[in-house]
C-alpha cells in the first residue's frame, strides 16, 4: 500500500511539473534590440540589460520603458515604450545620431489575426504620410494596412523627401500580421531654414491616403544588416484620355502635381467607388483632363475615365466648369 501511494505521488508530481512547464513557456516573451554599428547600453524600466546587439526570449510579458544610451556621448539617447506579449518577440532597430531629428529606426511586432491563412502588414510612421513600398506593389502612404499578402518573405521600403530611407525584408507567418512602427530621421543636410521651407511646401502638396506570436524565434528576428532585394517593375498603364481642349468640353478636371509616381510617371489612382479601399481601375497622369460628372460631400469626383465612370480624390484635381 505504501509503495502504491509512493508511486501515485511521483505520478502526481510529474503531471504538475509538465503542466507548469507548458504554462511557463506560453507566458514568455522576447525582445531583440539592434543599433547598427553603434554600441549602446540598454535599460528596461531603468534596469540595465546589457549592450547592443541584444536578444532575450525569456522576459515577462508587459509594457516597459526602453532606454537606448549610445556609448558615444555625441549621439543622442532614445526612450520609447515597448509592449511584450506572451509568445511574441518584439524587434527594435534604432540608429542613433547627433540629435533626435536625424535619428531613425523601427519596431516590429507580430500578432495573430482572425484568418488562419491570411498574412498582413501595417505601417505607422512619424511623420505621417510616408511613402510605403511593399514588394513590387504600388506605392501608398502611411498609416496603412495591407491585408492581402501571402505568407512568407516580403520586402518593404519607407521613404520621404529629405528623410533617410528605411528598408527591410520580413517573414510573415500564416494567420499573422506584422506591425511596423517607424520613426524617420531627417537627412543632416536638410535642416537648414531654406530646406525646411522647401520641405514643408513639398509635404503640403504630397498625396496622403488616410486611411507575433512566435513559435520559432527565426520567424521575426532580423539581421543587423538589412537585406535589400531587387524589385521588378511594371510599366504603368495611364489613361488614354486626350488632353485636347477641343475634344473635352467643360466641365472637366485636370490632375495636379501629386508627388506620387508609378514607375517614373506622376499622377494618381482611379477608383471604382469613392473610397480609397475601392478597386483600382487605372492611373490618371498629372496634367491630363477628364470629363467631370459629379462629386461627393467627402471630396471625391466622378469622371469619365477610359469610357467608364470612375472616381478620383479631389485633393489633387482642379475643376474647370465655366
Amino acid at each position: 500500500m505504501k509503495r502504491f501511494l509512493f508511486l501515485l505521488a511521483i505520478i502526481i508530481i510529474t503531471i504538475v511539473t509538465i503542466f507548469y512547464i507548458q504554462v511557463n513557456e506560453k507566458t514568455k516573451s522576447g525582445l531583440q534590440i539592434l543599433t547598427g554599428d553603434t554600441p549602446a547600453s540598454l535599460f528596461l524600466d531603468g534596469n540595465y540589460l546589457e549592450k547592443s546587439p541584444f536578444i532575450d526570449e525569456n522576459i515577462k510579458p508587459g509594457t516597459y520603458n526602453l532606454s537606448i544610451k549610445p556609448e558615444d556621448e555625441n549621439l543622442t539617447p532614445y526612450e520609447t515604450t515597448v509592449t511584450l506579449n506572451k509568445g511574441l518577440i518584439t524587434v527594435v532597430d534604432w540608429r542613433p545620431n547627433e540629435n533626435l531629428k536625424t535619428s531613425y529606426g523601427f519596431t516590429l511586432q507580430m500578432e495573430k489575426i482572425g484568418h488562419f491563412k491570411q498574412a498582413e502588414v501595417s505601417f505607422v510612421t512619424i511623420p505621417d504620410n510616408a511613402i510605403i513600398q511593399v514588394d513590387d506593389r504600388d506605392q501608398e502612404f502611411s498609416p496603412l494596412i495591407i491585408d492581402d499578402l501571402n505568407a512568407g518573405e516580403h520586402y518593404f521600403r519607407i521613404s520621404l523627401p529629405a528623410y533617410q530611407t528605411i528598408e527591410q525584408t520580413i517573414m510573415i507567418k500564416p494567420g499573422h500580421r506584422i506591425n511596423v512602427f517607424a520613426k524617420l530621421g531627417r537627412e543632416p543636410d536638410s535642416l537648414s531654414s531654406a530646406k525646411e521651407a522647401s520641405m514643408a511646401a513639398t509635404l503640403k502638396e504630397k498625396q496622403a491616403t488616410p486611411s507575433a506570436e512566435i513559435e520559432n524565434d527565426t520567424d521575426i528576428k532580423i539581421s543587423p544588416s538589412p537585406k535589400v532585394t531587387s524589385m521588378p517593375t511594371n510599366t504603368p498603364t495611364p489613361s488614354t484620355q486626350t488632353t485636347s481642349d477641343a475634344e473635352i468640353e467643360k466641365p472637366y478636371i485636370v490632375i495636379k502635381p501629386t508627388n506620387f509616381t508609378k514607375d517614373g510617371v506622376e499622377g494618381m489612382r482611379v477608383r471604382e467607388k469613392p473610397t480609397q479601399y475601392s478597386k483600382e481601375l487605372g492611373f490618371a497622369v498629372t496634367g491630363e483632363k477628364y470629363k467631370y460628372l459629379e462629386e461627393t460631400e467627402l471630396g471625391w469626383f466622378k469622371i469619365q475615365f477610359d469610357n467608364q465612370e470612375a472616381w478620383v480624390s479631389g485633393k489633387y484635381i482642379t475643376l474647370y466648369d465655366i
